[in-house]
């Protein structure tokens, strides 16, 4: 289970307020157990908590995990359009004051345009929770070799066996996978922290 930063959970835990999460090997196990069923029954893992049939995809996760636009609506829905980066206001009733108001306000609480540092980072943030980060695609949206943009975080998390890189592609281990968000967060600029925690914390 994922605690993100800056939520009422993760204070809830750091005030001592609910226990914290064990990490147990019961966690893992079953995941894995879980990954490992659902190939052998067919599907194949599109990222991860979503998994599809060979010749099917998931769309929204797709979009959500790519570099495509993706439009939110709803209350505390988070999107990217461009270089924007956006979070929906959080509560029914807000949200629908927001839209129902004179004057018509976008319900939005935090937007932010990303540098052009800041979208590669976001790349292989997101790509990483698609398992895998294609390194053709990315020099041909940023210009640059991933292992020339990252060398630190590429060697360190090899080193580790949290990832393994080819010629196309680095792609999360089977350790990888149980650690995602950990391995996503050594690529995640500080201001970018700060806006996921603007956007999703209390």
């Amino acid at each position: 289970m994922f605690v993100a930063r800056g939520t009422a959970f993760a204070k809830q835990i750091a005030a001592g307020e609910i226990p914290p999460i064990s990490g147990n090997r019961v966690e893992i196990n079953m995941y894995l157990l879980a990954i490992s069923e659902l190939e052998n029954a067919g599907y194949r893992q599109q990222n991860l908590v979503h998994f599809v049939l060979p010749e099917k995809e998931h769309l929204y996760a797709r979009m959500r995990f790519g570099s495509q636009d993706c439009l939110a609506l709803g209350t505390s829905g988070g999107g990217f359009l461009g270089a924007y980066l956006y979070g929906n206001v959080r509560g029914i009733n807000r949200y629908i004051e927001k839209i129902e108001s004179t004057n018509a306000e976008f319900p939005v609480n935090i937007c932010a345009k990303l540098t052009a540092e800041e979208l590669m980072h976001k790349y292989v943030i997101w790509g990483l929770h698609s398992t895998e980060v294609g390194k053709n695609a990315f020099r041909e949206l940023f210009g640059v070799e991933l292992a020339d943009a990252f060398p630190e975080q590429i060697t360190s998390l090899e080193r580790r066996g949290l990832i393994e890189s080819d010629k196309s592609k680095i792609v999360l281990t089977t350790a990888g996978k149980v650690w995602c968000t950990n391995v996503a967060e050594e690529f995640c600029p500080e201001r970018y922290v700060t806006i996921f925690e603007k956007m999703f914390g209390d």
